[in-house]
């Protein structure tokens, strides 16, 4: 899938809402919305509470990406930092 110039492939990996995992930078963390609930009683005991980003592949899609290339032209710098 292209977007903008016709060579950006609008994948999570180029999505300005994809927070980049230090431990493994072919995933990242989804912050497009607020994490969902997970009413899951074992992430409830394992960290406190039962909300998550969901962990999704750089070359991944949805149909709400957004190019950190424009971001950084409106915002002056790309909304994410990698962890």
């Amino acid at each position: 899938m292209l977007k903008g110039d016709g060579t950006t492939k609008a994948t999570c990996g180029t999505c300005c809402y994809f927070d980049v995992l230090a431990a493994d930078p072919a995933k990242g963390l989804c912050r497009r919305h607020a994490p969902p609930v997970n009413a899951s009683a074992k992430d409830k005991i394992n960290t406190g509470h039962a909300e998550r980003w969901p962990v999704v592949c750089d070359d991944d899609w949805c149909g709400e990406w957004k190019s950190q290339i424009e971001e950084t032209k409106v915002y002056g710098q790309p909304m994410r930092e990698g962890r």
